[in-house]
């Protein structure tokens, strides 16, 4: 298809005729086009489709609840940050520790060496 010249060159639009550029045709009927009967017919047609859009919508719903529940039988809980209780040594216990450390020096001091 070829353009005139003037729209290429930004001039008038309406010089482009009715044989250069195709008719766009919308492939919908005009309403006023259709019998009553026909009519009657779209409209039973209309509503089957929005009872089916129902049902779908509601199985989907009912789907993604059992869903769910699978996900919520097979996933465990979400972990909550436990604070670890500290271990705390008694004073007995840190006095044992000391006095073995003691003890193990002496032992090497009393054999003349430097380090262990």
């Amino acid at each position: 298809m070829q353009r005139p010249q003037s729209c290429e060159s930004g001039g008038d639009i309406s010089a482009i005729d009715s044989q250069t550029v195709p008719q766009q045709q919308s492939g919908m009927t005009n309403l006023n086009d259709l019998t009553t009967d026909q009519i009657r017919r779209i409209i039973v047609v209309k509503k089957k489709i929005e009872k089916l859009h129902a049902t779908v919508q509601k199985r989907v719903e009912k789907l993604h609840g059992k869903m769910e529940a699978i996900v919520d039988d097979v996933m465990p809980p979400p972990l909550v940050a436990i604070k670890k209780k500290k271990r705390r040594m008694s004073k007995a216990v840190r006095d044992k520790i000391a006095a073995a450390a003691r003890a193990r020096w002496a032992k090497v001091k009393a054999a003349g060496k430097k380090a262990l």
